[in-house]
């Protein structure tokens, strides 16, 4: 047993230039198998595949192979963009953060006028969460606004002209500039078990909610028991490392 252990690296995870070639642990099937459920992402509606194992299980690794087979694609190769929402630090703008993750990835990898356009309208509705508080509760993208009743000076004014914005509208714009695209985003998230309760219960949130966007992807990597415990256990264990 040690013998068949001993050139495994139990501290760094794979990467995906060289995580298929690597694989010690026979995890190359069930990454195929997950790769292939991203492919087929549809127009109609988004994709979450969910990662699950304790700490040091090989999540992360797990995560790599995935996106090396991905990036084999032959035909329309999906464009794969990182979030680390733990890198984030403020509860309040995980979502703004992880739209303008999206938009920028688009921007940086694709330079066609369909991706301009994707990349325009996924910035412009994550500005809209600068404007406006969405009620806690409340189902994703259905009476999500609420006014801002506090402000002062010269920012009056601006305010009140965007007191009525609607959220839905936004999101269709995107609907529609997705569709127009015809390439598959596979957004990967990975070390949602390093956040906070409150900031795991968020994150999962806009997962629900911006998951069906079409053509998007998400591959999420967590601690399910983690995850799942109740907040009292697990305050304590958590630390930003």
């Amino acid at each position: 047993m040690i013998n068949s252990t001993t050139n495994i690296n139990f501290d760094v995870p794979l990467l995906p230039e060289c995580a298929l070639l690597n694989d010690k642990l026979s995890r190359k099937g069930f990454a195929e198998i997950a790769a292939a459920a991203l492919r087929r992402v549809s127009s109609s509606t988004g994709l979450v595949v969910s990662i699950e194992g304790a700490w040091g299980s090989g999540k992360t690794s797990a995560l790599a192979m995935i996106e090396a087979l991905l990036k084999t694609e032959e035909t329309i190769r999906p464009l794969i963009v990182h979030f680390n929402p733990w890198l984030v630090g403020e509860k309040d703008a995980l979502l703004r953060h992880f739209l303008s993750r999206i938009a920028n990835a688009i921007k940086l990898n694709d330079r066609s006028r369909d991706g301009s356009k994707v990349a325009k309208e996924i910035r412009a509705y994550a500005k809209v969460f600068d404007l406006v508080k969405l009620i806690p509760g409340a189902e994703p993208w259905a009476s999500m606004i609420r006014s801002v009743v506090e402000a002062a000076g010269d920012a009056t004014g601006a305010i009140a002209e965007h007191k009525t914005l609607d959220v839905e509208m936004y999101k269709q714009k995107v609907e529609e500039a997705l569709r127009k695209f015809h390439r598959p985003i596979i957004v990967f998230i990975d070390d949602i078990d390093r956040l906070f309760p409150a900031e795991v219960f968020e994150m999962v949130r806009i997962i629900k909610a911006v998951g069906g966007l079409p053509y998007l992807g998400y591959v999420v990597a967590w601690d399910q028991a983690y995850v799942s415990s109740p907040p009292r256990h697990n305050s304590c264990r958590l630390l930003r490392t």
